[in-house]
């Protein structure tokens, strides 16, 4: 072989093996240039910042990108087949496309500094007084997070996950009777 091409050989090995060692080269440029532009889009790295944007009824952009296509839907098993002794209490689709943005019916008025829910087909601006939803967020797995909106029997949950700097919604609960 020659002189020539092995210690090239060995120049590439040894740069091989500096990036791996500094972990400096362990992305590529568009891997890393991806997770810049979803830090940019993020609408904020506070997530109740991020919920307050994710339910603006003035932008329904943000739902878009952010929610998961598929998005899993939760529902107790009866609401959806007859339920038998070996039924489990609760049964998950996937919802895709479109479709799937209806399952988050809460908007953010900023006006009134509240969350309310939207009765799907009401258009937001037509909701006439913004009756205050609970909302209780807690910190999950990975640093995603759950979202409850109502009390006792009349809640909704929703989980989002921590992905590319910022979250996605991932699953819609609805386990009303």
């Amino acid at each position: 072989m020659n002189e020539g091409v092995r210690s090239m050989r060995g120049g590439y090995l040894a740069i091989a093996l500096g990036c791996a060692l500094a972990a400096g080269c362990t992305t590529s440029p568009h891997a890393a240039a991806s997770a810049t532009d979803a830090r940019a889009l993020c609408p904020s790295q506070d997530f109740g910042t991020f919920l307050q944007r994710y339910a603006d009824p003035a932008d329904s952009k943000v739902r878009s990108e952010f929610t998961a296509d598929p998005l899993e839907y939760e529902v107790p098993t009866h609401r959806v087949e007859d339920e038998t002794a070996s039924s489990p209490p609760t049964h998950v689709s996937r919802q895709t496309g479109p479709a799937r943005l209806d399952l988050f019916q809460y908007r953010y008025f900023k006006g009134a500094g509240v969350f309310d829910r939207i009765a799907p087909g009401e258009p937001a601006s037509g909701a006439a007084a913004h009756t205050p939803y609970p909302v209780a967020i807690s910190v999950t797995a990975n640093n995603g997070r759950q979202v409850v909106f109502g009390a006792e029997y009349e809640v909704d949950t929703f989980r989002f996950e921590r992905k590319h700097d910022c979250w996605y919604l991932t699953r819609a609960i609805d386990l009303r009777d």
